[in-house]
């Protein structure tokens, strides 16, 4: 063997085989402890220890529980909404201006609202969504809202409409 088969064990200093498992020496294992050394690691590891630990437990950031919408969908109603059309351009646009209120203690973000549209005879004509990413529906509070699009039948076939809160986010975590 040449000098380039030979090195140094970290434990006893003394020259041992390249590929020794154990020092004949002290019999220390060799390679087992490299991360040990490794200062990067070792300043990653709280670090990837909180992350870790903030991915599995995430309802710890927050002291308020997780709240699904549907279970609170009732005590948002939607308080008013009038049809208004436009034409121009030969275009006819529908829009619904109205209220919601938020009769809970829960914050709702994002709120995805969808509007259904009816002939005079109670057909379902044309369906129209909403989704508001920049809105908050504040506890025990009242918004106004507008959904608005171009209308896909003429508008004497408009008869009656129905607005409806599909789905709103808690705001109290990210979304799920």
């Amino acid at each position: 063997m040449d000098e380039f088969d030979y090195r140094q064990c970290p434990e006893c200093s003394e020259r041992i085989p390249h590929t020794a498992k154990r020092c004949p020496f002290c019999k220390s294992l060799q390679g087992k402890r490299k991360w040990m050394n490794n200062s990067v690691l070792l300043g990653m590891m709280p670090v990837l220890t909180v992350m870790v630990f903030s991915f599995i437990n995430h309802r710890s950031l927050t002291d308020k529980p997780n709240y699904f919408f549907v279970d609170y969908v009732k005590k948002v109603p939607v308080t008013s909404s009038e049809m208004h059309f436009e034409t121009s351009k030969n275009r006819c646009q529908v829009s619904i201006l109205g209220t919601i209120r938020n009769d809970t203690d829960i914050p709702w973000q994002r709120p995805a609202m969808e509007v259904q549209f009816y002939d005079k005879t109670g057909k379902l004509i044309d369906v129209v969504e909403s989704f508001y990413s920049s809105i908050t529906l504040m506890p025990h509070q009242e918004q106004a809202f507008r959904i608005s699009d171009e209308a896909s039948r003429p508008v004497a076939d408009y008869a009656t409409h129905k607005v409806l809160l599909r789905h709103a986010n808690d705001a109290y975590h990210f979304s799920r």
